[in-house]
């Protein structure tokens, strides 16, 4: 049972491998099926917080981010909650294309993208910048933490918008690229305090190293 001063704990997870992350291609707001890999990691993610007392769970309604949160809702009985909000960044005429397509199709944008890809207010067209993305996730951060004060709270999305909000908690300021990593299947956890929010795990891949070497 939790205390009744528990403070509110994230568990922050980007989804599984699919198709298009092992093909090297943006996808942003497109759809990619999970491989099997991908299946593995979510597999080893529901195994590692199947006794984190999670309470609720929450998902971007992209269907490889669905797909990723589902062990974990078998394990605990939890319904997916589904947010928009958790989506990936809208890459815009990008999604779909590897960077030599992108270079290629679209070598004007692709040269001004290459160089200020960390520019806050660069963007691609169709795109979202890197400031409305950043001021999405922390948007959909507080809205986790007042929605659910003291609970334990799985949080299913993607990279870009994983690593957005985790810059903002970290104090990373915009159009500084920042130096962790967040794999496919990682795991992250922030802890609400007084003074703000805490990292207590960053971009951690311990689970999937024995669930991906049986695979």
């Amino acid at each position: 049972m939790l205390m009744p001063n528990a403070k509110t704990k994230l568990f922050l997870i980007r989804h599984g491998e699919t198709y298009w992350n092992a093909e090297q291609r943006m996808q942003g707001q497109k759809d990619s099926l999970l491989t099997e890999r991908g299946q593995a990691q979510a597999q080893a993610v529901a195994e590692r917080l199947r006794h984190a007392s999670i309470q609720h769970i929450y998902a971007s309604d992209l269907q490889r981010v669905l797909d990723t949160a589902q062990p974990l809702a078998h394990y605990t009985g939890h319904a997916i909650q589904v947010e928009t909000h958790l989506r990936e960044r809208a890459y815009g005429i990008f999604e779909g294309l590897t960077f030599a397509d992108a270079e290629r199709k679209h070598p004007d944008v692709f040269a001004e993208y290459s160089v200020d890809r960390y520019a806050p207010d660069f963007k691609i067209p169709g795109a979202e910048t890197v400031r409305q993305l950043s001021e999405r996730g922390q948007a959909i951060l507080q809205v986790l933490a007042k929605r659910h004060p003291g609970k334990r709270v799985a949080v299913f999305s993607h990279g870009g918008l994983l690593g957005a909000i985790l810059r903002y908690t970290l104090g990373v300021p915009l159009g500084v690229r920042h130096s962790f990593s967040l794999a496919n299947g990682s795991l992250s956890i922030l802890e609400q305090a007084p003074a703000g929010w805490r990292v207590v795990t960053l971009g951690d891949v311990c689970h999937l190293h024995n669930h991906e070497q049986s695979h």
